[in-house]
C-alpha cells in the first residue's frame, strides 16, 4: 500500500481516481530503485575479472583445474541470471500497470458515453431530487455517492492517458534499453563473455 499523502498528491497532479495510481507508482519505484542499485550489478563481474586476472601466468605458473573453471563459469552465469530476473520482474510490473490503466481508460470511456443518457433522463426526476436534496447545492442522483473532489470523466481520461504515456516511456534502471543496460555492458566486459572464453581456452588448449 502506498502512503495516503503520496496518493493524494499524485491524484491532484493527474486528476485521476485513487485506484488508478498504484500501477504507475510501482513502475516508478522499480525504475528509481533499480537505477540506484544499477552500478552494484557490475561488482560481481569486476570481482570475477579480478579472479581470472589473478590466475595469469604473469604472476606465477598457475594451473587451471577443471573444478576452478566450473566455478568461474557458474559465478558468471549466476550474475547473468540475476540480471535477467531483474529485467523480467520489471517488465512484469510494467505490463500489469499498463493493463490496469487500460481498464481504467475503458471505465472512463463508458462514463463519458453514459453522460448524455443520464443528462437526458435527469429532468424527469428533477423535482424528486430537489425535494430530497433541498439543503444541498447540487441536484441529481450522482451527488449521493460521488465526493466533491471526484474528477470528471473527461479529466480522468486525460490524466490516465498521461499515466499510460509515462509508464510506457520509462527508461530508467531496469527499464533502460537492452543495449544501454549497465548489466549487459558488464557481461560484455572482459569479466563477462571474454572472461569465460579465456578460461575455457586455457583449460582446453593448455592442459590441466
Amino acid at each position: 500500500m502506498w502512503p495516503t499523502q503520496l496518493i493524494k498528491q499524485e491524484q491532484t497532479k493527474f486528476g485521476v481516481l485513487e485506484h488508478d495510481l498504484p500501477g504507475y507508482l510501482d513502475v516508478r519505484f522499480a525504475a528509481e530503485k533499480s537505477q540506484e542499485t544499477g552500478r552494484l550489478i557490475l561488482i560481481p563481474f569486476v570481482i570475477q575479472f579480478l579472479f581470472i586476472l589473478s590466475r595469469n601466468s604473469y604472476f606465477d605458473n598457475w594451473t587451471w583445474p577443471g573444478t576452478l573453471v566450473v566455478i568461474f563459469v557458474c559465478n558468471i552465469l549466476l550474475a547473468c541470471t540475476g540480471w535477467m530476473l531483474l529485467r523480467a520482474c520489471a517488465k512484469k510490473i510494467r505490463s500489469e500497470a499498463v493493463k490496469k490503466v487500460k481498464e481504467s481508460l475503458d471505465a472512463a470511456a463508458r462514463e463519458i458515453n453514459a453522460a448524455p443518457v443520464q443528462a437526458a433522463a435527469r429532468p424527469t426526476s428533477q423535482g424528486f431530487w430537489k425535494s430530497l436534496l433541498r439543503w444541498g447545492s447540487k441536484t441529481g442522483p450522482e451527488s449521493l455517492h460521488m465526493p466533491e473532489d471526484t474528477p470528471k470523466p473527461k479529466d480522468r481520461q486525460a490524466g490516465l492517458l498521461k499515466l499510460q504515456g509515462l509508464i510506457e516511456a520509462e527508461r530508467r534502471g531496469a527499464y533502460s534499453d537492452f543495449f544501454q543496460d549497465p548489466a549487459l555492458l558488464a557481461v560484455l566486459l572482459p569479466s563477462g563473455v571474454f572472461g569465460i572464453l579465456t578460461v575455457l581456452a586455457r583449460a582446453l588448449f593448455e592442459g590441466m
